[in-house]
């Protein structure tokens, strides 16, 4: 029984252990047992986590310290969050450093690579199969914001999966969901996995909540995406690049750039994931026919509307009623 889940993160495991005992050792033996495949003319590993989860869909991991893990993507949806130190991490190629309390979302296929840990630098990473998003998450947490957007492009079979979101110094609510996540993962008991989904669940909506609450005063040369995102949930309805990027006394060039930049999709498919997030609440939460939906969101192509819907939630309108009422 685990009385003090710091102690437990703290411990020194196996794996660690034989980092100490060999430092000239750079990667683990396991790594051999790894398939590399061709990525961005480049030959790096791909993580399949098929072991590690087994029939589970969600798994949680202390990064091993003491050394690196090399360039790789993953097949698999994951959170690094930082329990205490600090991670230089390389996410698409751009060096990020993360501290105590920052947590990262990395969608599928982001390249990824994380330098040496030292003792106090503490890593969790959870990992998520794809239908635990859409079965256990998505479901729960649609509202339209940039996070559950995200969420959606992470199940969707029709759109690039490369990207991440940072949030630096997530609040004490978030930290201690995430402590009592761990302690539940860890030393498993009676309903331990339900209260696994119950806090993951309670972890994103607090971090839809912290978006939703970001309100930062910006210039030009540093403008808040969150800035952007805000305006485009205000007026996604019939917004155009021109329309959007006259407020913002931006060319239409610079700020498709800055979006393409910034969400790793560019501003028509960001427009359209805002689109489908809101029509989905519609069609949760009231009795208002389909096509009328399509309409307050936009669409007055019902069968274009069908098509967008489907490639994000993987179902049809009417069937995602029918499986929300149930």
């Amino acid at each position: 029984m685990i009385t003090n889940i710091d102690s437990y993160l703290r411990k020194t495991t196996p794996s660690e252990q034989k980092h100490l005992n060999n430092p000239s050792r750079k990667l683990s033996e396991r790594y051999k047992e790894i398939a590399k495949i061709k990525y961005d003319s480049k030959n790096i590993y791909k993580f399949s986590y098929k072991n590690f989860l087994g029939t589970n869909t969600i798994g949680i991991v202390k990064d091993t310290r003491y050394t690196s893990i090399p360039t790789h993507i993953h097949s698999v949806i994951s959170i690094v969050y930082v329990y205490d130190g600090i991670s230089i991490q390389h996410i698409n190629n751009k060096k990020l450093i993360l501290k105590k309390g920052d947590l990262c979302i990395l969608d599928q296929n982001v390249i990824h690579s994380v330098e040496y840990l030292n003792k106090n630098d503490i890593v969790i990473s959870i990992t998520m199969k794809k239908d635990y998003l859409f079965n256990k998450l998505l479901t729960n947490i649609s509202n339209g914001s940039i996070i559950s957007m995200f969420l959606a492009n992470a199940i969707s079979k029709e759109t690039a999966h490369n990207q991440y979101i940072l949030f630096t110094k997530i609040n004490s609510e978030a930290r201690k969901i995430i402590n009592n996540m761990l302690s539940e993962y860890f030393d498993k008991t009676l309903c331990s996995n339900q209260i696994i989904d119950a806090d993951m669940v309670l972890l994103l909506s607090n971090l839809i909540r912290t978006y939703q609450q970001v309100k930062q005063k910006y210039i030009k040369s540093n403008l808040s995406i969150y800035d952007l995102l805000q305006y485009i949930d205000f007026h996604f309805k019939d917004l155009t690049l021109e329309k959007m990027a006259t407020h913002f006394s931006f060319t239409p060039n610079y700020l498709s750039y800055l979006i393409k930049k910034e969400m790793g999709i560019s501003f028509k498919e960001l427009v359209i994931k805002t689109k489908l997030n809101y029509a989905c609440e519609f069609i949760k939460n009231t009795d208002i026919p389909i096509y009328k939906i399509a309409e307050k969101v936009g669409y007055n192509n019902l069968g274009f509307f069908y098509k967008k819907f489907k490639s994000i939630y993987g179902l049809s309108p009417n069937d995602y009623r029918k499986k929300n009422n149930n």
